[in-house]
């Protein structure tokens, strides 16, 4: 059975285990009362959906950083130059069936839903292989600082995690 936690009442921030990054897939709920609940939140999709929630002993208040002001106008402009220009060498020297399989021409049903099936097995192999992966880099970094995490629970959010300049509500 799930464990569904009722409310917890607090602030989500964003930690970093080296005061210097993010710690993607990660965030922490401080409630009035001092409580610290780790989220993990590995998909950045707009969605309610309920939430794995741990908490350990290790202190999180430290290491909250604060979001800033991101210079990526300039980083996103140079890389959808650079990944432009990647395509274009890729397609030159890769063929079009090394990633996506035989091309469907002509049309051919089974080779169209075998060619999407490739594509959703890989990219849902991905996304569990990165949650696995981001756990794992935690409990490494709790481990360091012998501690661990605690599986309290699953919750779903009330209210948006966070409003946008533009007034865009995320969840």
């Amino acid at each position: 059975m799930v464990n569904v936690i009722k409310s917890i009442v607090g602030e989500p921030y964003n930690i970093s285990v080296n005061h210097k990054r993010i710690l993607k897939g990660w965030y922490i709920i401080i409630t009035k009362q001092g409580e610290e609940y780790l989220v993990q939140r590995n998909l950045s999709l707009s969605s309610n959906v309920y939430r794995n929630v741990y908490q350990t002993t290790f202190s999180f208040k430290e290491l909250i950083i604060k979001s800033k002001k991101d210079k990526g106008t300039y980083f996103a402009i140079l890389a959808i130059f650079v990944g432009g220009m990647l395509a274009r060498f890729l397609r030159v020297f890769l063929p079009v069936d090394t990633f996506f399989g035989d091309i469907n021409m002509p049309v051919n049903v089974w080779v169209g839903i075998s060619n999407i099936l490739i594509l959703l097995l890989s990219t849902v192999s991905y996304l569990l292989f990165l949650k696995f992966y981001r756990k794992k880099k935690l409990e490494k970094f709790l481990q360091q600082h012998e501690s661990s995490l605690t599986y309290v629970g699953k919750i779903r959010s009330k209210s948006y995690f966070k409003k946008l300049s533009n007034g865009v509500e995320v969840w």
